[in-house]
């Protein structure tokens, strides 16, 4: 199996970065325009004693196959051209292209004073005046709240803090524009934030993010309220909570089985088959059947050179006086010398005629077959995501109704109540929102993004080299996230400070991602255990039409419930 290549998101890359790297006089040195392709058929005496020797490119093969030769996903070793780097990078950009987290927008009156309530509970104090507007018209306010480690990985927003992790007890990001363009708050006139946390604030602090340079920095606040003390109150539903809680590891347990079962049942490859990928590589190449019986047992045969070979049009290009045929483990290398030196090229046989058309009706036989026990797999995995969801609905619902019992004298509770009561709040927020008073407060003159956070350290690296592999073909990712579940946090790999040569897990429930070409995500629900065991990790690779925040959140274990 071949080293598959990808391209993947990469950091923000500012502008005097990219200035101090270019190089113009060096690249136009080196930039040589290609010459026409051209092919030439070639006849000589070879060493095994052949008379003649037909070297050259089919232009056409009759297949009869009812799929082009086309390499289906996962099957070829792909390269893809890097993006133009822009004159500045983005500091939020989400790592998958074709999913984002939209914003909600809310439009005021700039000229009056202004609240605005959020879905969550936070508002927003906007006074007379605080906007520096581009016009008489109404001003529209985005925000986006972040409440999962989901929506802040797909919308782009960076978690790393002085080389440690952000765990998140509330997250909010505020734009302002009119007419389509940019506004600002006036530094005299700063507005005011009230952000309602989902967790208990103990042991977090409060940041802004620099836009510019996409790190992070603290910022006053003013931290309020907390969790309603559950010791007592849970206290009786410790037992049904723990055998749900169970339950719902069990099933994910499961799930993590179903995705190992995928990877074990890979659709078959054409080469196992001798069957052509790319007629653009195929030629006929005369050989002494009696130094390889293996091949002539083939019938009648060409040969495909495997892509992604430098000099395979420079082999094409000349007249060669000899060559020779070598096999080692059942894969092929022919070599082409002349009195300057020689060119090897790597291939591998394929048939022709009657037999490729029987070798393609037997591999269309054993990839529908295939494809078949993948379906079932498949819907297997999908009845237990379900499942999953429902038990987590159950516990959820069973844990609020006995908060809510308890909680109906309590004072924090009634207080938290009235006042999402009062502003008219969505009935179906979390439990954990509504019994959750905390909030942190502050004030700021810029739009951007402010998160309560607690940093958490990188965990160790491995002490050898991790593979990573999809269908059993090893991949060389660019960036590697690893959501720790337990400690509820996102760390990455592939940066300067953190490179992939550091790469490392707690011993925790995980799940590895990484983002490939065209927005298809490759995931894993490992352990630190299993992998260090084993020495790689099996990814399972979601195509990109099926990435959706709803998948993700289903990977990660974030299902939204509602009490």
């Amino acid at each position: 199996m071949k080293n598959r290549k990808i391209i993947l998101d990469r950091g923000s890359i500012s502008s005097q970065e990219i200035a101090e790297r270019q190089d113009f006089d060096k690249l136009l040195k080196s930039f040589k325009a290609p010459p026409n392709p051209y092919w030439k058929s070639i006849w000589f005496w070879g060493t095994t004693g052949v008379a003649t020797l037909g070297l050259f490119l089919l232009t056409k093969q009759p297949f009869t196959e009812n799929e082009t030769l086309t390499e289906t996903i996962h099957e070829e070793n792909t390269t893809l051209a890097l993006d133009g780097l822009p004159q500045d990078t983005e500091c939020i950009k989400s790592p998958v292209a074709a999913v984002e987290i939209p914003f909600v927008s809310h439009e005021i009156d700039p000229s009056i004073d202004n609240e605005i309530i959020l879905e969550n509970g936070s508002t927003i104090s906007i006074k007379a005046g605080s906007i520096e507007t581009i016009s008489s018209g109404r001003v529209v306010i985005k925000t986006r709240v972040f409440e999962d480690k989901t929506t802040a990985f797909l919308a782009g927003v960076p978690m790393d803090f002085k080389n440690s992790a952000f765990e998140s007890a509330g997250m909010i990001e505020v734009r302002g524009e009119q007419e389509g363009k940019e506004v600002f708050v006036r530094a005299d006139q700063p507005i005011e934030i009230d952000l309602k946390l989902y967790k208990d604030y103990d042991g977090f602090d409060f940041y802004a993010l620099d836009d510019q340079s996409g790190k992070w920095t603290t910022y006053p606040c003013e931290f309020s309220g907390g969790k309603v003390d559950e010791v007592t109150a849970l206290s009786e539903t410790d037992k049904k909570k723990t055998v749900l809680t169970n339950e719902i590891q069990s099933i994910t347990t499961q799930i993590s089985e179903k995705e190992n079962d995928l990877l074990e049942a890979p659709l078959p490859l054409k080469e196992t088959y001798y069957l052509p990928k790319n007629e653009q590589y195929i030629f006929t190449l005369d050989y002494n059947k009696r130094d390889f019986p293996e091949l002539a047992a083939l019938g009648p045969i060409n040969f495909e050179a495997y892509p992604n070979q430098a000099n395979y049009e420079n082999i094409f290009k000349k007249s060669w006086s000899n060559f020779t045929i070598e096999e080692v483990e059942g894969k092929y290398s022919v070599t082409f010398s002349d009195k300057l030196g020689e060119e090897s090229l790597k291939v591998r046989p394929i048939v022709t005629g009657i037999r490729l058309e029987e070798a393609i009706q037997v591999y269309n036989e054993a990839k529908q077959d295939a494809q078949a026990k993948r379906d079932l797999i498949e819907a297997e995995r999908e009845q237990l995501v379900n499942r999953r969801a429902e038990k987590n609905i159950e516990l959820q619902r069973y844990i609020a109704d006995m908060e809510k019992r308890f909680n109906a004298s309590n004072v924090v509770y009634l207080e938290a109540k009235k006042i999402l009561e009062a502003k008219e709040q969505r009935k179906d927020r979390f439990v954990g929102e509504i019994l959750t008073a905390a909030s942190a407060k502050f004030r700021t003159t810029q739009f951007g993004v402010f998160n309560c956070d607690k940093p958490v350290g990188y965990p160790k690296p491995f002490e050898n080299f991790i593979r990573f592999e999809i269908a059993g073909n090893v991949i060389s990712p660019k960036s590697v996230y690893v959501f720790d579940l337990d400690k509820d946090v996102r760390y990455q790999f592939g940066s300067l400070s953190n490179p992939l040569t550091s790469f490392g897990m707690n011993g925790h429930e995980n799940v590895v991602m990484i983002v490939l070409e065209n927005n298809e995500v490759a995931y894993a629900h490992t352990s630190k255990a299993g992998a260090k065991q084993s020495g790689r990790i099996q990814l399972n690779v979601i195509p990109a039409e099926k990435v959706t925040e709803e998948r993700i959140k289903t990977i990660l274990n974030e299902e939204r419930v509602s009490a």
